[in-house]
């Protein structure tokens, strides 16, 4: 099991716009794999994290007729984590395909929408073996599309 703190950072903003600690039950420490590897697993658990917030929202519809919505002390503590506190936060009703949001991160790094750094150093390519340590950095930095630009 590793753990990681995740930052994904985007061109333009000063601060992250994402800062979590994650535990990848899959990779064991100090192990070395493939950058495409590490992705999936990672999407994997964004994924089924996602489906969780998916059901929770639809109890919490079911239960809406209540006439004063509330959340708890430990609710908005949870969400603040999170980084943002609502009590209907997940408006995509779709149901998301996995293999689909996998085979996007893939497509998305290696069109430049991405850049991915462990430990400050830039992994150029999906297919590079890094060095995967209990604590590592991993940062993720989005770029940004120019409006009105041709492509």
């Amino acid at each position: 099991m590793t753990s990681l703190t995740i930052q994904v950072k985007q061109i333009g903003r000063k601060r992250p716009v994402i800062t979590k600690e994650l535990r990848i039950d899959s990779i064991a420490t100090d192990s070395k794999i493939k950058l495409k590897d590490l992705i999936k697993e990672i999407v994997k658990i964004e994924v089924h994290e996602f489906q969780n917030r998916q059901k929770n929202q639809k109890i919490k519809e079911k239960n809406k007729n209540n006439i004063l919505s509330y959340l708890s002390p430990e609710e908005i503590e949870d969400k603040a984590e999170e980084g943002k506190i609502a009590i209907y936060d997940v408006k995509n009703k779709k149901e998301v395909d996995l293999d689909e949001a996998i085979s996007v991160a893939f497509l998305a790094f290696e069109d430049g929408i991405y850049f991915v750094f462990l430990d400050g150093e830039k992994i150029e390519n999906i297919d590079d073996l890094i060095q995967v340590k209990n604590d590592s950095e991993l940062m993720f930095l989005r770029l940004t599309m120019l409006a009105g630009g041709i492509f």
